[in-house]
């Protein structure tokens, strides 16, 4: 994000990580971009690599019937920080009459989206809530934003694995290893370019289903063969404790 500028502090931050790395016989990436970052500056030959994701697990709700509606129902829940580009997103973005763009969420910007939401008829902000409750409510939804302005290297929104898991179709918006994901294993599609325009048409052509979103079912099968957790860890058992 820019916050570390390099300069002596950063350079004993590099000299640390590169100590550690050295020193472990097995290393754990929760992204590709992560073990390609190791690969990088360390010899693997006799390292043990793992790609080890973050799978939330959770009991999923109970699934009710859809309120019948003739509006799109687009979601964001999370952090409303810098990062996420929320306050950007309501103030740039022209979501059709069609649609309805709600947000869940706490902090220091929660305010301003507040004011937003109160100036514009088809935004809505709710606050925060638990996550058990957050999940019941997700599932009224038929379509969850994922945005990332300010991408960091080697990081994979954990939203991508959660809501893929509730069945959600995910527009990701952003660029990097989650919209690979997003798009390789179809559970949604992605706006690369942060581009506020671009992220408005692409929500046109949703609306207008000239992008056909996967099914609910569909990207939950995904989730189960993918993002599982239980599996995961028995391939780094086999593949790395027991070898």
């Amino acid at each position: 994000m820019g916050i570390l500028k390099k300069g002596s502090y950063y350079s004993i931050l590099e000299k640390m990580e590169l100590y550690i790395y050295k020193s472990s016989d097995i290393i754990l990436g929760q992204s590709l971009e992560i073990l390609e970052h190791v690969n990088q500056i360390v010899n693997k030959d006799n390292k043990k690599l793992f790609l080890y994701r973050n799978f939330p697990q959770f009991e999923i709700p109970q699934a009710k019937p859809k309120s019948e509606h003739n509006k799109i129902k687009i979601v964001y829940a999370g952090l409303i920080g810098i990062a996420q580009g929320i306050v950007e997103i309501c103030e740039k973005v022209k979501f059709p009459e069609t649609s309805e763009f709600h947000i869940y969420g706490d902090s220091p910007y929660a305010k301003e989206i507040e004011k937003i939401a109160n100036t514009k008829p088809n935004i809505f902000y709710h606050g925060s809530l638990k996550r058990e409750e957050l999940h019941k409510a997700l599932l009224e939804f038929d379509l969850t934003l994922i945005p990332l302005k300010n991408r960091i290297y080697g990081s994979v929104p954990s939203k991508i694995f959660e809501y893929s898991k509730l069945g959600l179709p995910i527009l990701f918006f952003s660029d990097g290893e989650g919209a690979d994901l997003v798009d390789n294993l179809g559970v949604g599609i992605s706006q690369r370019k942060i581009d506020y325009k671009a992220l408005e048409n692409k929500i046109n052509l949703i609306i207008k289903k000239e992008i056909v979103l996967p099914e609910n079912k569909k990207i939950v099968k995904i989730s189960n063969k993918y993002f599982n957790l239980e599996k995961q860890f028995k391939e780094f058992e086999n593949q790395v404790l027991h070898q």
